[in-house]
C-alpha cells in the first residue's frame, strides 16, 4: 500500500467514529454520510486485504457490488440536503432505476471479471450532475451558517464523479490496450479519491457544529 493510499484509509477511518458518537447518531445527515464513507472504507479495505494480502490476481467482483451500493447511499445523503421536492421525487425514481441498471451491466456486459466501467460511468455522470445542481443551490444560500457542509458535500461529490467519470468511465478499455497507463491513471484515481473524502470530512465536521449547537436539520 503506498503512502496516498494510507492517506485514504486513514481520512476514511474518521467516519467509524461517528458511529460512537451521541451527536452523530442523532443526525440524519451525519449518519448518511458516515454509512457512505463506512461502506467505501470497508469494501475498499477488502479490496486492498483480498490484492495485498491473499494476492488475489481478480477481485473485481468486490467493486462490482460496491458500484450500486456506493450510488444509494450517495443519493441517500443528497436527497438530504436538497431542498426542492421536484429533485427528491426524481431522486426516488432513479434509485431503484441505476441499481437495476448496474447489475444488468454486471450480468450481461461487463462481468465480475471485468472493471465495471460501464456502470461507473453511469454511476459517476448522475452524481456529477446532481452535485453541481447542489452546489448552485449552496452558493444561492452563502448567506446561512448553514451551508457549508451543503457546500463541502457537493463540492467533494463532483470533484470525485468529474474524474472518475475520465478514470472508471475508461479504465477497463485502458487495462485492455494499456495496463501501465491504467496503473498510472488509478494513481491519480487515488489523489482524487482522498481530495473528495477530505472535502466530505470537512462537511462532516461542519455538520457536525450545526448538530452540536442546535442548529442542524435532523
Amino acid at each position: 500500500m503506498n503512502f496516498i493510499e494510507t492517506i485514504y484509509f486513514i481520512l476514511l477511518s474518521f467516519f467509524l467514529f461517528g458511529f460512537f458518537n451521541k451527536i452523530v447518531t442523532q443526525s440524519k445527515k451525519l449518519l448518511a454520510l458516515s454509512f457512505l464513507e463506512s461502506t467505501v472504507f470497508f469494501f475498499n479495505l477488502l479490496g486492498a486485504f483480498t490484492y495485498y494480502i491473499l494476492k488475489l490476481k481478480n477481485n473485481l467482483i468486490i467493486f462490482h457490488v460496491l458500484a450500486p451500493l456506493q450510488y444509494f447511499l450517495t443519493i441517500r445523503v443528497m436527497r438530504l440536503y436538497f431542498n426542492q421536492k421536484s429533485i427528491k421525487m426524481v431522486l426516488n425514481f432513479l434509485v431503484p432505476f441505476i441499481i437495476t441498471l448496474n447489475i444488468v451491466f454486471s450480468i450481461f456486459f461487463q462481468k465480475i471479471t471485468e472493471y465495471n466501467s460501464f456502470a461507473l460511468l453511469l454511476n459517476n455522470t448522475i452524481i456529477g450532475f446532481l452535485s453541481i445542481i447542489l452546489l448552485w443551490e449552496a452558493l444561492n444560500e452563502f448567506d446561512s451558517e448553514q451551508v457549508f457542509a451543503k457546500y463541502w458535500i457537493a463540492f467533494g461529490l463532483f470533484i470525485n464523479s468529474f474524474f472518475a467519470f475520465f478514470i472508471q468511465g475508461f479504465m477497463n478499455f485502458f487495462i485492455v490496450k494499456r495496463m501501465d497507463f491504467a496503473f498510472n491513471m488509478y494513481k491519480v484515481e487515488m489523489l482524487t479519491y482522498t481530495l473528495s473524502t477530505f472535502l466530505l470530512l470537512k462537511a462532516f465536521y461542519s455538520e457536525y457544529k450545526l448538530t452540536k449547537l442546535g442548529n442542524g436539520n435532523k
